[in-house]
């Protein structure tokens, strides 16, 4: 059972659970347009492309999609995707909080369990087995993301490293051998593209620190040894807890960890700089926009981006610049 998902608050332990494959869609161009015929102008790209991507590829390549509910934009994407393919394709919906506190949590955690009987009735495991199996996958979970952390933290891992990891890749592979050199950066924002402006980052001079879904918010965390997770306890209040309180939290939470997370980054990895790949009209990063160029005190480039590469040409030319801008410094490896 193949189950498609793109935001990291769809947790890959429980899908596991349930007897799935869990594969995070990072949604890239050239190739997608983005269909807007489905949603007015001013709104979300990743909506536009993603189901523009189920239209062509996507809804013959999975089995199953898991939406989050985590911002307005994402409730009409599963709306539009419920009218047009939900005689073709099972889909669900995982409301995520915005705020987390001991109440949202328990929510959470209800959400998560009523998406768990959900997949595993396709896949014909019991409530009880899935349970069982999601404690004991969660504590692998926690000594996997513990351990990428570690090796963030001092350094040895950039560029496109954590996007290609993969829980499932066991044991655990190495830090990529070896010293990049470069400008390090951090580089935040939204689901689209990514690689491409990585590419684009890397071939300017930058060292790639990155902040997104399929990154750091997917693998970074802190306090996991204060998490408890032990035999007797609800495990999906302890996947609750994971996902809403140790994990770094994406732009849309309101919460001011995300913000100190970020300071601890910068101060350990000696960041220099912040690009913000952001998706047009998307409120959580405008909002959080102001937010870290007054609190991080760092120079900071913001590109916006829709539905195509075409303007692809323009953020190479803000780039140089802003490498331009920052080639004064010299960089100093953090002691281990």
């Amino acid at each position: 059972m193949r189950v498609g998902f793109f935001c990291r608050y769809v947790p890959f332990e429980l899908i596991l659970a349930c007897g799935g494959e869990p594969l995070q869609m990072q949604l890239r161009g050239p190739e997608l347009r983005g269909d807007a015929s489905y949603f007015p102008v001013p709104f979300c790209a990743t909506a536009k492309f993603f189901v523009d991507w189920l239209q062509s590829t996507g809804r013959d390549s999975l089995d199953v999609v898991v939406f989050a509910g985590s911002c307005d934009a994402a409730r009409r994407l599963y709306e539009v995707s419920q009218r047009l393919f939900a005689d073709k394709i099972p889909l669900f919906l995982l409301e995520v909080p915005h705020h987390v506190d001991k109440m949202t949590l328990a929510r959470f955690a209800e959400n998560l369990r009523l998406l768990a009987f959900s997949l595993g009735n396709l896949s014909g495991i019991t409530p009880l087995a899935v349970a069982e199996r999601l404690l004991e996958i969660t504590l692998s979970s926690l000594k996997w993301r513990s351990r990428w952390s570690e090796l963030f933290f001092k350094g040895s891992v950039y560029g496109d490293t954590l996007r290609k990891l993969n829980f499932l890749d066991l044991p655990f592979a190495d830090a990529p051998p070896g010293v990049r050199t470069g400008i390090p950066i951090l580089l935040s924002g939204g689901h689209i593209f990514i690689q491409e402006v990585t590419t684009l980052l890397e071939e300017s001079g930058f060292l790639v620190f990155e902040d997104s879904p399929y990154a750091m918010r997917k693998v970074l965390s802190e306090d996991l040894r204060k998490l408890d997770v032990a035999a007797e306890r609800d495990p999906f209040l302890a996947l609750s807890e994971l996902y809403l309180r140790s994990l770094l939290p994406c732009p849309r939470v309101n919460d001011l960890r995300r913000l100190d997370m970020l300071k601890k980054v910068i101060t350990s990895l000696g960041i220099l700089g912040i690009v913000y790949f952001y998706p047009k009209f998307c409120d959580f990063s405008l909002y959080e926009l102001p937010l870290l160029k007054k609190e991080l005190s760092l120079p900071l480039l913001a590109i916006d981006y829709d539905t195509s590469q075409e303007e692809a040409p323009r953020w190479r030319i803000r780039i140089e610049a802003f490498y331009e801008s920052l080639s004064g410094h010299a960089w100093k490896r953090p002691a281990s």
